[in-house]
């Protein structure tokens, strides 16, 4: 199998996450397909069924089709189960409505290109995703969900994601030159045990700081908040949104962002809080 999933879906913070339960699995789809004497489209779906199995999955591909002109792969309505307890604890069943994967240079392994839309799990949604390894992420539409114990809700609705790779790469670590989130609302909620959500942010602070050396590098960071909204569950209240249009930008500090940025942010989510009375 080869690497390219693992460079995108990479070590950064938020988006391995994700990428791992949606965008990641589609890249699962292309091992063994270049077993181009089975002529029968059907026998081919049959093989990537295996194939997927064998990384622990069960997969379901529905529509299928493959360019050897265009060298894409195209499937509709894919869905796929981890045979991992843990994994499927956390993911579910994943679900993608359209992925294609294009190769690139005479390699049969080598990817392209892998877009995507509606891919949902356990984790959240994407409307549209977009991959040119090592050199860009795009992402439209973007839901990513609390914890179980805090509702299981939206946590994150972003409108876009747009990550840039850089030039120099270390071993083991990625570059980045750019990430640029563009986050609609951030939904903060206390669980019905009356925990806030943000309760757990000194212990993050703390595992944020041991991580840094092993955190990807990163030029630039920029992050937009359109607005907050806090919901008390174990009160059944409706969400109390605040509008803060704030933008969180980070340059010059590759290696260590992780803190600075964390920081910014959880003050953002104080000063809403308090605006919200709570």
């Amino acid at each position: 199998m080869n690497n390219e999933p693992e460079q995108n879906v990479s070590k950064s913070p938020w988006p391995r996450r994700l990428a791992v339960g949606c965008g990641g699995l589609v890249l699962f789809l292309v091992v063994g397909l270049f077993a181009l004497n089975l002529i029968a489209k059907k026998v081919i779906a049959g093989k990537i069924e295996d194939e997927i199995a064998k990384n622990g999955w069960q997969a379901d591909v529905g529509e299928f089709d493959y360019s050897i002109r265009n060298k894409e792969v195209e499937i509709r309505e894919f869905k796929g189960v981890p045979l991992n307890r843990k994994e499927l604890e956390e993911l579910g069943e994943v679900q993608v409505d359209h992925a294609r994967v294009r190769f690139d240079g005479d390699r049969k392994d080598k990817i392209g290109e892998v877009y995507l839309e509606g891919a949902r799990s356990k984790l959240g949604e994407i409307d549209r995703l977009e991959v040119k390894p090592n050199r860009s992420i795009e992402i439209e539409g973007l839901t990513f969900n609390n914890p179980k114990e805090f509702g299981g809700g939206p946590l994150f609705n972003l409108r876009k994601v747009s990550i840039e790779y850089g030039n120099n790469h270390r071993a083991g670590q990625e570059h980045f030159k750019e990430i640029r989130l563009e986050v609609a609302r951030i939904n903060i909620v206390k669980n019905q045990a009356g925990k806030w959500l943000t309760d757990g942010a000194p212990q993050a602070q703390v595992k944020i700081q041991e991580e840094n050396g092993e955190m990807p590098l990163v030029d630039d960071i920029s992050i937009v908040i359109d607005e907050i909204a806090f919901q008390d569950l174990s009160q059944g209240d409706s969400p109390k949104i605040i509008k803060v249009s704030k933008t969180v930008q980070i340059k010059g500090n590759p290696k260590g962002y992780g803190l600075p940025l964390f920081l910014r942010l959880i003050g953002i989510v104080a000063g809403a809080k308090n605006e919200a009375g709570l």
